[in-house]
């Protein structure tokens, strides 16, 4: 068992519930495909990417059995917000903009942070986004380091940096409603994850999230008290849901996964990818051991097991624009 712990500046609390729950496991795969990787979820709508050697790598949206193509040369789709897409485009000179797809006019907006090179959105909830950017000065200073990505947030007319106070590089990786997760990386250059809450145009009550004892931690989803994310030790990745002060880690098991062969009785699930979460549905990867990879869709209407530690709280901004 690990502790999740919760860093904050006013108290500690120390949350203790055990249950276990049951889950269900689906896996969704394009046919013909070689590999097939899930990113996002609404409801009973699904966002991913598929590959195989005759078409090359193509973005779709599944929903009520129906799958529909998304490619578009040069875009990237990750995340589905009721009836908007969003992901990131890639310029002829490389430099990539955050792409908003609205499913019911088939039209797309560009959104760029303003006076950046580089914008990726991440994450959508109704018109907000939240994402990374790099500056023209980030760039020529070192463009392939992650060192000089800033965190931001959108609302549709107006644009904010999202960066932790004393964090080297700050990654809003989700956003539902007030609420975003992400990454961020201190001093030493170690990983935490975070949640914030928007409040009047501005992230406040920024509060670190580490399950206790590990050497990172990355929150990668969020739907209303269900955050998804990883954790790491040593040369383990163990990803896990956190529900109202409990953790639990995500392990696909035979016995519960569609193919005996995705991984050992017993062992941390390091060929597990999360993609999304809506609800209690998450959807992600996962690679077997003979080869190809596989999208699945875990259900559980009660995340559990492990004990959650929780401490104070610091404070954050946004805001964002359109081009």
């Amino acid at each position: 068992m690990r502790n999740l712990a919760i860093i904050c500046a006013v108290a500690a609390v120390l949350f203790g519930v055990n249950y276990v729950a049951a889950e269900t496991w689906v896996t969704i795969d394009v046919p013909g495909a070689a590999n097939t990787y899930l990113s996002g979820v609404d409801g009973e709508n699904i966002v991913g990417r598929y590959y195989n050697p005759a078409s090359g790598s193509r973005y779709f949206l599944y929903g009520q059995g129906v799958l529909t193509d998304l490619t578009v040369d040069g875009v990237s789709f990750s995340k589905i917000s009721g009836n908007n897409i969003v992901g990131s485009t890639s310029a002829p000179a490389g430099e990539s903009q955050g792409v908003i797809y609205d499913l019911t006019t088939a039209t797309y907006d560009i959104v760029s942070y303003p006076g950046s090179d580089t914008t990726s959105i991440s994450g959508m909830s109704g018109d907000a986004v939240v994402g990374t950017y790099l500056s023209a000065s980030d760039k020529s200073a070192d463009p392939y380091s992650i060192w000089y990505y800033h965190g931001c947030f959108y609302n549709g007319s107006v644009w904010a940096p999202v960066n932790m106070p004393g964090a080297i590089y700050t990654w809003p990786r989700d956003i539902d409603g007030d609420k975003v997760v992400g990454q961020y990386y201190d001093a030493d250059y170690r990983g935490h994850g975070f949640l914030a809450t928007i409040v009047a145009g501005v992230m406040t009550d920024f509060v670190t999230l580490d399950v206790s004892g590990s050497e990172m931690t990355n929150l990668v989803g969020i739907s209303g008290d269900n955050i998804i994310g990883y954790y790491r030790n040593g040369y383990e990745t163990q990803p896990f849901v956190y529900n109202n002060g409990v953790v639990t880690n995500i392990n696909y098991q035979v016995g519960e996964s569609p193919d005996p062969n995705s991984v050992n009785v017993g062992s941390p699930s390091a060929s597990l990818i999360l993609g999304g979460i809506d609800g209690d549905s998450i959807v992600g990867s996962y690679q077997l051991s003979s080869g190809g990879v596989h999208g699945f869709i875990r259900t559980a209407p009660e995340p559990a097991t492990l004990a959650l530690l929780g401490l104070g709280g610091l404070a954050m901004l946004r805001t964002r624009r359109r081009k």
